[in-house]
């Protein structure tokens, strides 16, 4: 499924990037670039003595540095839709970020409100006390931030993001388990 929805989103830039090419000689704004900065994630478990022993996600939440490629582009001097893809190393497990979010600008100033969807996926899966991998691996959240622009090619932001599925894998409850990132990065445009 993971993989379905990783074509799905890869063929979606793809065409977004060369509409924005070809857009972007009647004016609107599209640039590509790198990102970087502070990352902190945590699994949250609700009942966590009952939880903790069968699901045991440690080693997969924590603090740390990311990478990646973004994406922008403008619809017009106030809307927008900015992408990343982000890859960080917690602990001991690979994470991918996959977001995508529209921008608006505040107060016609520099200052951007982000909100959106992101897909994270863990490079491997908590294992349990008996060795069994039963949290998934791929789970879908919301994004809600702020953005600040310097410049065309440089800005800073922050955002948070929470998981709306539940990652335990054969958990009856109807509370949600998953993973919560903050973020504070940088954002160099070409």
């Amino acid at each position: 499924m993971f993989r379905k929805i990783s074509v799905i989103a890869l063929f979606a830039i793809i065409i977004q990037s060369a509409n924005a090419q070809e857009s972007s000689s009647a004016g609107k704004n599209s640039q590509f670039g790198f990102t970087s900065g502070f990352i902190t994630s945590k699994f949250d478990l609700a009942n966590v003595g009952q939880i903790k022993e069968k699901y045991n996600p440690g080693g997969h939440d924590g603090d740390g540095i990311y990478l990646g490629l973004t994406f922008d582009t403008g619809f017009n001097e106030n809307f927008g839709l900015t992408s990343e893809l982000l890859y960080t190393k917690l602990d001991d497990s690979d994470r991918y970020l996959l977001s995508t979010a529209l921008n608006y600008r505040l107060f016609n100033s520099n200052l951007f409100a982000l909100g959106g969807l992101e897909l994270n996926y863990l490079g491997s899966a908590p294992k349990n006390s008996l060795g069994e991998e039963n949290v998934n691996r791929a789970g879908l959240n919301g994004l809600g931030g702020l953005e600040y622009r310097f410049t065309k090619n440089l800005s800073v932001y922050a955002n948070f993001s929470t998981e709306f599925t539940n990652r335990l894998q054969g958990d009856d409850g109807d509370s949600n388990h998953g993973y919560h990132n903050g973020r504070l990065g940088i954002k160099f445009k070409l």
